[in-house]
């Protein structure tokens, strides 16, 4: 079951965990905190760390503000990470 974050205006929480399967932050989503899980989609924002076993997918738009740590990161163009750190980026 994929674990979403569509319609928040605002979310804030120290650490959000999914080992399900993937976890998608929708486009009007604006993400406080630090998320784990095994695979991430960002429309919309996050302000945290960002740990995923698998792949982080960064769609126009997207914003990540804090270290990003992935097995794979794919940067669409118009996404932005602010610090990164290991993975493939």
């Amino acid at each position: 079951m994929k674990k979403q974050i569509r319609e928040a205006s605002a979310v804030e929480q120290e650490t959000f965990a999914n080992w399900e399967k993937r976890s998608v932050i929708g486009a009007r989503a604006r993400l406080r905190g630090n998320i784990a899980c095994p695979a991430l989609e960002v429309y919309g924002e996050v302000d945290g760390d960002v740990a995923a076993e698998g792949t982080v997918l960064l769609h126009p738009g997207a914003r990540v503000a804090g270290s990003l740590r992935a097995g794979q990161v794919v940067l669409r163009p118009g996404a932005v990470v602010m610090k990164a750190h290991g993975g493939s980026l």
